[in-house]
């Protein structure tokens, strides 16, 4: 078969102009000829070949034949393909999970990282790397646990996962998890050390917001419950339909109740209203206005676990959120029995003083108008007197001028 021939009815048409460059740098420079093309068979099908060959010349120097061998490589390239299309997913995969890969022959001394852990070390794509790099641009506290973690992998083939920081030249620093393994020759001795990296700054600060966040929401409900069950008076906390979910220890203790008695239930079911339908209704429309946002406040009888009955002031507030929307209900109440005892009471001795006060005024009224009447009677016999006085000079008078 001749050049043209094999161009024209075996050789892939793309492929033609690689394989006549081929065959012109072997004539022109007298290099081995090697050619990777495809072919078309006679079943329809491509396929794949490899030709090697060497030129020979005649005498004079001119090209005479070219000997060589052919190939069939249809399923090595079938599988090159096949592992550059794995490679190409196995590549998506790791720049979508930002993943790095690393390779180390043992005893360490050159370390093969790709640039996402070069990245994760604050290197340059173009940087060499070396066991004492990565150690330099470990976070001085993660030195010696990470040493020992790889260690600990070398000798005892145990996995390699641990978390440590990086820290670059200008201080910054990453959170990187690190997992990898050790792989043994035939004779057990360790050889390769290979794993990969992942960045998990980003989840690390925000397990720290977290932790931050739940110590400071523990903190915030010891205080308030230290002040929820240390306050003076009634509390408790509802959902907006009325379902009693905390009451503090004042109004469990003081009435004589225990929590499973209250909690969970509707508010205005709970034992404090029992025996008064009146009470449990005026409760139930209290919890629908304070969900509506208005707060409710009333004087109402309430009962202790021993049957006693007391009165109670009862305000009941909504708690809103950053948004503004209602969330619970705030029950609070005071005991006010012995207040309103103390005024009636108080009443009762007003009532009484005043009662004494008008009897006295009465009788000081009395003695008023005797007094002024002994004083109109004194003067009267005062002025007799002087009547008298004055007469009895007269007369004396009298005597006298007529004697003398």
């Amino acid at each position: 078969m001749s050049a043209a021939e094999f161009l024209a009815d075996v050789l892939h048409p793309k492929d033609a102009e690689e394989f006549e460059r081929a065959v012109s740098l072997t004539l022109q420079t007298g290099t081995r000829f090697f050619f990777q093309g495809r072919i078309k068979r006679t079943d329809g099908s491509t396929g794949w070949v490899e030709f090697t060959g060497q030129l020979e010349r005649r005498a004079d120097g001119s090209p005479w034949r070219m000997l060589g061998t052919v190939l069939d490589i249809t399923q090595r390239k079938h599988d090159e393909e096949t592992l550059r299309q794995h490679r190409a997913r196995f590549d998506m995969v790791a720049e979508a999970s930002q993943v790095g890969f690393w390779f180390c022959d043992l005893p360490f001394d050159k370390l093969i990282w790709d640039n996402r852990v070069k990245e994760h070390f604050w290197l340059p794509p173009e940087a060499e790397v070396t066991i004492d790099t990565f150690y330099e641009r470990l976070h001085p506290d993660d030195r010696e646990r990470t040493r020992q973690s790889i260690a600990d992998s070398n000798a005892n083939d145990t996995p390699y996962n641990i978390e440590y920081r990086t820290v670059a030249p200008d201080g910054r620093e990453k959170w990187i998890r690190a997992i990898g393994k050790t792989f043994y020759d035939e004779s057990g001795q360790p050889k390769r050390f290979d794993g990969m990296t992942l960045d998990i700054t980003e989840r690390r600060q925000i397990e720290e917001r977290e932790r931050q966040m739940t110590a400071e929401a523990l903190a915030a409900t010891a205080k308030f419950r230290a002040v929820f069950d240390e306050t003076p008076v009634f509390a408790g906390i509802m959902t907006v339909d009325g379902t009693v979910v905390d009451a503090n220890r004042l109004c469990l203790d003081a009435c004589g109740y225990i929590a499973e008695e209250v909690v969970g239930r509707q508010f205005g079911d709970t034992p404090w209203w029992r025996g008064s339908k009146d009470v449990q209704d005026k409760i139930r429309a209290a919890t629908k206005q304070a969900a509506s946002g208005t707060p409710y406040r009333a004087d109402l009888p309430y009962h202790w676990a021993d049957g006693t009955e007391r009165l109670v002031d009862l305000a009941l507030h909504p708690i809103r959120d950053h948004r503004g929307e209602i969330i619970f209900l705030h029950p609070t109440g005071i005991d006010i029995t012995d207040l309103k005892h103390a005024e009636k009471n108080y009443r009762t001795l007003v009532e009484t003083l005043d009662a004494e006060v008008q009897a006295r005024t009465r009788e000081l009224e009395l003695r008023n108008v005797e007094v002024v009447r002994q004083s109109e009677l004194l003067r009267e016999l005062s002025r007799r007197l002087m009547q008298a006085q004055d007469d009895e000079r007269r007369h004396v008078a009298r005597e006298l001028h007529d004697s003398a």
